[in-house]
């Protein structure tokens, strides 16, 4: 997990927690920052430290949630652009009405119909869970082992 504001930070990888409660705390136990959006150094920081090593049959999935415009819609549309050819697929929620909607559709992937969003609040988030979770699994393939 990734904030951005000022700066970019990772607070965590999910892999560090073994269980979906676990996980869910350190979500909760993440401070909001304030200040600017800078989301061009979200996504060169998914690059630079999260996206790193593939494992076959499990797609790179990016989930980009903001609530303002960012500072550099230049830089963050070439940091998308790098998202997009290290074929990460990406979601961009924009939270409120302080959104670029033009600047979501650059960072999200294609279609648009399935990979960005709008609420309104914070709290609405539950709201498209269901539908970004059918659309990240979807190209998941469970191999069982013999024994």
């Amino acid at each position: 997990m990734i904030t951005f504001s000022n700066t970019s930070k990772v607070e965590f990888n999910l892999d560090t927690y073994n269980d979906q409660m676990s996980l869910q705390n350190a979500v909760l136990g993440v401070e909001y920052t304030g200040g600017f959006t800078n989301t061009w150094q979200a996504l060169d920081t998914i690059l630079d430290n999260i996206f790193i090593y593939r494992r076959p049959g499990i797609p790179f999935v990016a989930v980009v949630v903001t609530d303002g415009l960012s500072q550099e819609p230049k830089l963050t549309a070439k940091s998308a652009g790098f998202v997009h050819a290290k074929q990460i697929r990406t979601f961009a929620i924009g939270v409120g009405n302080q959104v670029d909607k033009d600047e979501l559709v650059t960072i999200a992937s294609r279609p648009e119909s399935k990979y960005v969003f709008y609420v309104d609040d914070y709290a609405l988030l539950t709201s498209i869970e269901d539908e970004i979770i059918r659309e990240t699994c979807r190209d998941i393939r469970v191999f069982e082992t013999s024994e």
